[in-house]
């Protein structure tokens, strides 16, 4: 019983790491994946300055979108 909770902490653990990891990340991996996937979806060069994601009030705010 206690090898299961030992081994159901680190799943928790670890999967908090990954949320968290995400959640302070945002904003990078958003402007790769639009710029990424925007450009081959075009087929021509999409590019942004910023992007400033608000979990809190849910709202996300692209600048220098080309």
């Amino acid at each position: 019983m206690k090898k299961v909770l030992i081994g159901v902490a680190v799943i928790l653990v670890v999967v908090g790491g990954v949320v968290g990891y995400g959640i302070l990340n945002a904003d990078s991996l958003i402007k790769e994946a639009v710029e990424k996937y925007g450009s081959e979806a075009t087929k021509s060069q999409v590019t942004l300055n910023a992007v400033e994601l608000s979990i809190k009030d849910g709202t996300a705010k692209l600048k220098g979108f080309r």
